[in-house]
């Protein structure tokens, strides 16, 4: 059984203040790896569609370790599957550069029925796919949300077309942008992420109107509720720490730089 492995660069959209790239950015490079993994088992979402099935993404736990890959840089993401129930699948991943491992974490997958709205049997992965029963940050925990009094910003979206995925919903790089831009907003651009722990629970389509709220937890955590007409979409906890003082484009790799400039 082998894990399932691809290659990166950072792109420039995906860059942070430092030139590093963005934590968000990191999961849609596992999500667009996820999606390779099922393509080259014919498992996609357009190999699946015409039985009327789809995937969404219902929880994330990853964990940033030391600093991201600089623009430019190449980088590795590997993933396995590392646990199976009959409506939901674990995809366990890490992110790897100059021989370091920088990102790790797990996402919980379910097949839903378009008719149905309801999850659909992982049997379609049968004999599809490898279990590799290792885990990249410990065991598979239930989402918990922690619920607080002390709210500290709250924020407003309406979602646009620029906003929406090939499942004609929103994507889930948005909600973190929310999250993320929602502490930017009150606490600026002083605090790097270090870990995402997310629970999806509803669509959101175009024209529907969110509100996002934050609220303290403890030192340097905090929760968001995305809601809309009251009720909560998604649920997402964020821990942070001081960014660091560098001057990052001092320190790229020389070999990268001649690579960019070589005629």
């Amino acid at each position: 059984m082998q894990k399932f492995s691809h290659s990166y660069m950072v792109a420039g959209r995906d860059m942070d203040l430092d030139y590093r790239m963005l934590p968000m950015a990191a999961l849609a490079y596992y999500e667009d790896s996820f999606a390779r993994y099922l393509g080259s088992r014919f498992l996609a979402a357009f190999d699946i569609r015409a039985q009327g099935l789809y995937w969404v993404i219902s929880e994330i736990d990853m964990r940033i370790d030391g600093e991201l890959p600089p623009w430019s840089e190449r980088f590795d993401v590997e993933l396995w599957i590392s646990e199976k129930s009959r409506i939901k699948i674990y995809c366990d991943f890490t992110m790897s550069y100059g021989g370091r491992v920088f990102a790790r974490g797990n996402c919980c997958w379910i097949v839903l029925d378009k008719n149905r709205k309801r999850p659909a049997d992982t049997r379609i992965l049968d004999g599809k796919v490898d279990i590799i029963e290792e885990l990249a940050v410990g065991e598979h925990r239930k989402f918990e949300w922690q619920a607080s009094e002390k709210l500290m910003n709250t924020l407003e979206h309406r979602v646009g077309m620029n906003d929406i995925d090939f499942n004609h919903h929103m994507n889930n790089r948005t909600y973190l942008d929310l999250a993320v831009a929602c502490h930017m907003e009150s606490s600026g651009f002083e605090d790097a992420v270090r870990r995402i722990r997310v629970k999806f629970m509803q669509e959101c389509f175009v024209g529907d109107v969110l509100k996002c709220h934050e609220y303290g937890l403890e030192d340097n955590c905090f929760g968001y509720s995305l809601e809309r007409d009251g009720s909560p979409v998604c649920q997402v906890i964020l821990e942070f720490e001081k960014r660091a003082s560098r001057e990052p484009i001092e320190g790229m790799p020389l070999a990268l730089r001649l690579e960019q400039f070589k005629p």
